[in-house]
C-alpha cells in the first residue's frame, strides 16, 4: 500500500512539474509576439501615412512595379514603410517616408541604393 502511495505521490509532482514547465513555455513564446504587436502599434501611431499612399510612392517611383511586400519599420529613429517591390524579376526595396510619402531610398538586391556610391555604408575606421 506505502508502495502505491508514494508512487502517486511521485506521479503526481511529476505531472506537476511538466505542467508549469509547460506552461512557462508556452509563456515566453507568447510574449514575443505580443512585444513586436506593441512596438508595430507604436510605429503605426507615429506613420502619417497608410501602407497603400506608401505603396502608391514607391510604385510611382518605380513604373511597372509590382508589390510584393510592405510593412512598417524604425530606420534609425525615422519610421519609414520598406516596400518591396519586384521589377523585371529583380527585386527592389524601397523605403519611404512614413510622414511626408517622400521616396529615401531604393536598393536592388545586387547593387548600392540610388543616390549611394557603392561602399558608402563601409565602416568607419
Amino acid at each position: 500500500m506505502r508502495k502505491v502511495f508514494a508512487m502517486a505521490i511521485l506521479a503526481a509532482l511529476l505531472i506537476g512539474a511538466l505542467t508549469a514547465t509547460g506552461w512557462a513555455s508556452a509563456a515566453g513564446r507568447t510574449a514575443k509576439p505580443a512585444g513586436r504587436e506593441v512596438e508595430d502599434q507604436n510605429l503605426a501611431a507615429k506613420a502619417g501615412l497608410t501602407a497603400d499612399q506608401a505603396t502608391a510612392a514607391a510604385v510611382g517611383a518605380n513604373p511597372g512595379a509590382q508589390v510584393v511586400q510592405v510593412q512598417l519599420e524604425d530606420e534609425n529613429g525615422t519610421v519609414v514603410y520598406g516596400v518591396e517591390l519586384s521589377v523585371g524579376g529583380k527585386s527592389l526595396d524601397v523605403k519611404v517616408d512614413a510622414q511626408n510619402g517622400k521616396v529615401l531610398a531604393s536598393q536592388a538586391d545586387d547593387g548600392p541604393e540610388k543616390g549611394e556610391a557603392a561602399g558608402s555604408e563601409a565602416d568607419a575606421d
